[in-house]
């Protein structure tokens, strides 16, 4: 836990001289002799007090830095703390007067000043459960702004691990039709069975690289995209096409943003001959807009809104969030796009 306020050392040395000035001139208000105030403030029963109160408010924080526990606080023991806090404050400024009297100055009698003593102790018991009260009021809150803290980051490192796992995750059904595509090339044309496998490892060897990388250029998504869409055409006749000419190529994405929403929009769209599917890619207000014509399968894999997993990824890096809207026959995903300078690379 950090430093409370009550035990920083500016704290410690400024505001006793306040403190200590006020109860001076509350005491000379009690006493009916507010008029030596317009004689000299600054006398030697002023310095008196604020010394007192400087050791008041020591004997007070050394106290509740011992008695405080570092984990849970039970009403109990902030009870005791203040009530030993009260009786400390007292005993203290009952020291520091029977001081004064009998070494400044040189009384040999002090039990005649009982009204004095009296003053002290309600005025110095009242200031001690002021500062227990504030003691621990502050250290309430700052145990409440450390939890707080602690949920934020466990938060943060899930997130990073959901993150990681997104960026890890590698398709088995591009995999297996990739292979299945090879596999039927290889009886008919060799060469272009090796060209696709170089393109399958091209998107593999992408996905494993930056599988610890926060953000990518989006001129390095677009280009493993076009080694995507090489592999998913060659099952559906190059059909699919991706125009990303009016995209922002000097930004960033999350690494496989982009293929994930391509994969998305291919496996839950209809694709024939007389509608091919035909992707748009543009910017808008710090958003890549990703569009098609809306063709939707009766049944696909994927749900229908935004995975939670692709949400997730994205609340790391940004504040704005990750949108799927469909109108006038058209579906729109909108993925927010990063600025350099922000991303956390890790």
């Amino acid at each position: 836990m950090n430093k409370l306020i009550v035990q920083r050392p500016g704290f410690r040395l400024i505001v006793p001289l306040f403190a200590g000035a006020l109860i001076y001139s509350v005491l000379l208000m009690m006493l009916n002799n507010l008029a030596a105030l317009n004689d000299s403030f600054f006398t030697i029963e002023l310095y008196s007090c604020i010394m007192i109160t400087f050791l008041v408010f020591e004997a007070n924080l050394h106290l509740y830095d011992r008695l405080l526990p570092p984990g849970s606080l039970s009403f109990s023991s902030m009870i005791i703390s203040l009530f030993l806090g009260i009786l400390i404050s007292v005993l203290t400024a009952w020291a520091g007067l029977w001081i004064y009297f009998k070494l400044v100055m040189g009384y040999r009698f002090v039990l005649a000043f009982v009204t004095e003593f009296r003053l002290f102790a309600f005025l110095f018991g009242s200031t001690g459960a002021l500062y227990g009260l504030f003691y621990i009021s502050h250290y309430l809150l700052m145990r409440k702004n450390n939890d707080l803290f602690e949920r934020e980051e466990t938060l943060t490192q899930v997130l990073e691990e959901e993150l990681n796992i997104y960026q890890s995750e590698m398709n088995p059904s591009l995999l297996f039709d990739s292979l299945e595509s090879a596999l039927t090339l290889l009886e008919t044309n060799p060469d272009d069975a090796e060209y696709l496998l170089d393109e399958l490892a091209m998107v593999y060897r992408y996905i494993l690289t930056t599988k610890d990388d926060k953000s990518v250029p989006l001129a390095r998504e677009l280009e493993v995209c076009e080694h995507f869409l090489y592999l998913i055409n060659s099952r559906y006749r190059k059909l699919i096409r991706l125009d990303s000419d009016r995209a922002p190529k000097e930004t960033e994405v999350v690494p496989g943003a982009i293929l994930n929403t391509l994969e998305r929009i291919i496996y839950e769209t209809i694709i024939t001959e007389v509608r091919p599917l035909i992707i748009q890619m543009e910017a808008d207000d710090d958003y890549l807009i990703i569009s098609h014509k809306e063709n939707q399968r009766l049944r696909h894999n994927h749900t229908t809104g935004i995975p939670e997993q692709f949400e997730n990824a994205y609340s790391i890096l940004t504040e704005r969030p990750v949108m799927k809207i469909k109108a006038f026959g058209e579906c729109f995903y909108k993925l927010p796009l990063l600025n350099v300078q922000k991303v956390v690379t890790g």
